[in-house]
């Protein structure tokens, strides 16, 4: 990786990233695990908006993206799409908990 991508990279981390990780394990993982295998749209929904005002907050890109995708696949009603979406949550807060390493 080129050095202006990393130094992007870093751009993109917030300060208080460690805040974030914190709300995103405490607050929205047990969300997410309530949400269970069943698709109840508007749960997901729910879930949706409160993850995006925890992006509005932290203002991280790679949340930001991931949020914009599953509200895409909400509009569509593209129950596979969401039912990856959904299951990628867990790795996409790792990911946010290695960038603070």
């Amino acid at each position: 990786m080129d050095t202006s991508a990393v130094r992007s990279m870093q751009d993109d981390i917030p300060k208080d990233i460690h805040d974030l990780i914190v709300l995103l394990n405490e607050t929205h993982l047990p969300e997410w695990t309530a949400l269970g295998d069943k698709l109840l749209i508007f749960k997901i929904e729910e879930f949706t908006e409160k993850l995006k005002g925890t992006s509005n907050r932290y203002n991280l890109k790679m949340l930001k993206d991931y949020i914009r995708g599953l509200k895409s696949h909400l509009e569509t009603f593209d129950l596979k799409e969401i039912e990856q979406d959904l299951k990628s949550f867990p790795g996409l807060v790792q990911k946010i908990t290695d960038l603070s390493n």
